[in-house]
């Protein structure tokens, strides 16, 4: 393993394929990497339960996550972030990725003979670099990520809280913008949000001025389209407000079975340490012995010269 600085370079990829090859541009380069990964198989989702202990909130959200991902808990890696709790309720949201998915781009990193401290899911960071690059206006605000032309990511803004995440495929327009106003509706239901003050808009799309003017129809509002750039991430820090971190479980678990691996060796060693002595006060016992067996046997020379004497046959 590389001795690597604690720069953190921030790698953007879509599969571990695609990390493999990028890794391969950057082979001399020796640093700390923050995986930004845009995989179909990693979910992330948002939170709004009634007030209860946190230890239940995240029962709840894992059994979400179970039947998300089809998947039984120990084959799942998640992070989850509570975010806020007021009115009776408890807000946040939570990454997931099966296990078996993450394991796969450990592999690449491990054959590169590099090591990365973050693993973020791509939605997640752009909606940080939005985040960290405009202020977020008062009021209700739309956020629309269309970077893959095939989906859509869309978080819902109240002032500096995001209230909803949600991803679903794009399909045309009219659908598109359909599947926006469910969305909607389901917060509304939840806080009373009842109109959307601005729209931010990141990508393209196949017929972007048609979905446009669809929106605008539909809200009332212009779109505000934002340039984003993810390199101002680096380096990226766990306390933001985005900062889900899916290697932190795994990090927790290494450090764990690090801290086995060497209590496993120390107890070892003092087995091998007590074995030795055992061993040694075993050979001074069995001296000892040997010294007073000697001391009690009779002394057959000065027995053959007595019996001499005495004329008798030894």
């Amino acid at each position: 393993m590389r001795t690597l600085n604690p720069i953190k370079e921030l790698i953007y990829a879509s599969s571990p394929r695609d990390l493999d090859q990028k890794l391969y541009q950057m082979e001399d380069t020796q640093v700390d990497l923050c995986l930004v990964i845009e995989d179909p198989r990693c979910h992330v989702k948002n939170f709004n339960l009634p007030q209860m202990a946190e230890q239940k909130i995240r029962q709840q959200i894992l059994f979400e996550m179970v039947d998300l991902l089809s998947l039984p808990l120990p084959d799942i890696i998640m992070d989850i972030k509570i975010c806020n709790q007021s009115n009776g309720y408890v807000n946040g949201y939570y990454a997931c990725i099966p296990k078996g998915a993450i394991m796969e781009y450990l592999q690449i990193l491990q054959k590169h003979e590099l090591s990365a401290e973050f693993f973020i899911p791509a939605p997640l960071a752009r909606l940080a670099a939005l985040y960290k690059m405009y202020t977020i206006e008062k009021g209700h605000t739309l956020f629309l990520d269309l970077s893959k032309a095939d989906e859509v990511n869309i978080f819902v803004f109240n002032g500096n809280h995001c209230e909803l995440i949600r991803k679903f495929p794009y399909e045309d327009p009219t659908q598109t913008v359909q599947e926006i106003i469910r969305s909607l509706m389901s917060i509304s239901a939840q806080n009373g949000t009842k109109k959307i003050d601005q729209i931010n808009f990141y990508g393209t799309t196949p017929d972007t001025e048609k979905f446009k003017e669809i929106l605008f129809q539909q809200f009332g509002v212009a779109l505000t389209t934002r340039e984003i750039s993810l390199s101002d991430l680096s380096p990226v820090e766990e306390k933001h407000e985005f900062g889900l971190n899916l290697f932190k479980k795994l990090r927790i678990s290494n450090k764990v079975k690090k801290l086995i691996h060497i209590g496993a060796n120390i107890a070892l060693m003092t087995a091998v340490l007590i074995l030795i002595i055992m061993r040694f006060h075993m050979y001074q016992n069995a001296k000892s012995l040997n010294k007073l067996r000697e001391s009690l046997q009779p002394d057959t020379k000065n027995i053959v010269k007595i019996v001499a004497i005495k004329g008798g046959t030894p």
